[in-house]
């Protein structure tokens, strides 16, 4: 922020996570690991609070009539990359990846393992990085076999082209292509 006012003064700050928005959070989740001991406590506390209304809810729901169920939207694109770790599963999550595949170098995933998470994602197109050389392939042969979405495999072959892709991603409903 140092940086932004040498081009002027405030009158309204607004930061949000467009990428975050776009996967369809409106907030980010604290992780337990950056929360105070009096944050953690309350937490705990509203979710047993949480667990009890719902579980009055729930009974209350049971006697009544349904109503349908409730289909989540479907997304215009979703993304799917492989990932060896857990701090790249952080990383990739938190940069809107919707499905991880555990994967890396001598843990290849099969193409069964890719078709399995597309069925994961609710989305009209589904982005793939395999982020490894050997992956592309099985990414590719799952893709021509799925059928309920529009899938692109990037042939990124590594984990930093993988980053690098998902950095640059652009979060638009035109040219899914490009």
């Amino acid at each position: 922020m140092d940086h932004m006012h040498g081009f002027g003064e405030f009158l309204k700050l607004k930061i949000e996570n467009m990428t975050l928005e776009h996967a369809g959070s409106t907030a980010p989740h604290a992780s337990p690991a950056f929360q105070s001991e009096a944050e953690q406590s309350a937490a705990d506390v509203d979710e047993k609070d949480a667990e009890t209304d719902l579980s009055d809810n729930y009974a209350a729901a049971e006697t009544s009539e349904p109503f349908g169920t409730v289909e989540k939207t479907r997304k215009y694109f979703g993304i799917v990359a492989v990932s060896a770790g857990e701090g790249f599963a952080e990383t990739f999550s938190a940069m809107g990846v919707d499905v991880l595949v555990s994967g890396g170098q001598s843990m290849n995933p099969s193409a069964q393992d890719f078709i399995d998470a597309f069925g994961q994602v609710n989305a009209e197109n589904i982005i793939v990085f395999p982020n490894n050389k050997n992956i592309i392939l099985s990414a590719r042969q799952a893709a021509s076999l799925y059928s309920d979405a529009r899938v692109f495999v990037i042939d990124s072959c590594s984990l930093g082209q993988g980053y690098v892709g998902l950095a640059n991603m652009y979060p638009c409903e035109e040219g899914i292509e490009e």
